[in-house]
């Protein structure tokens, strides 16, 4: 059409554009839907039967996961001092690490049931 000049290349682009932009609410309504499809699908497998295994191998990717935050005397220090200063106390990180194995499946449970319900709240931030 633009070679026998029945219409302008600008009217190709803007025409592109406003397809766009008719189009892009429409994806991040989609994109919100397959959230929330995957959402549910995760939740419902927390709901489903803990396996202690499944729950030791995640204790342990977290205990090993603040490991790595301590590493170094700095890390330490900031570790202590954060947590001195918020009133948690200078062990703190023990407490946390001692809490973690602690931690029963049926805790995991009720936790998931007071926090995962059918509740759902869908907003669309565009700047």
């Amino acid at each position: 059409l633009t070679m026998n000049h029945v219409i302008s290349f600008g009217v190709i682009v803007a025409f592109m554009i406003y397809i766009r932009l008719f189009t892009n609410p429409l994806a991040q309504i989609a994109q919100a839907a397959t959230s929330l499809q995957t959402t549910a699908a995760a939740s419902e497998r927390v709901f489903k039967f803990l396996d202690e295994k499944e729950l030791e191998d995640a204790k342990n990717n977290l205990l090993g996961k603040y490991a790595f935050l301590d590493e170094t005397n700095i890390q330490q220090a900031c570790s202590y001092s954060k947590y001195g200063v918020l009133g948690f106390g200078f062990d703190y990180v023990d407490k946390i690490k001692k809490m973690v194995k602690n931690v029963t499946s049926e805790q995991i449970l009720n936790c998931a049931q007071k926090y995962f319900n059918d509740t759902y709240v869908l907003s669309i931030i565009k700047p």
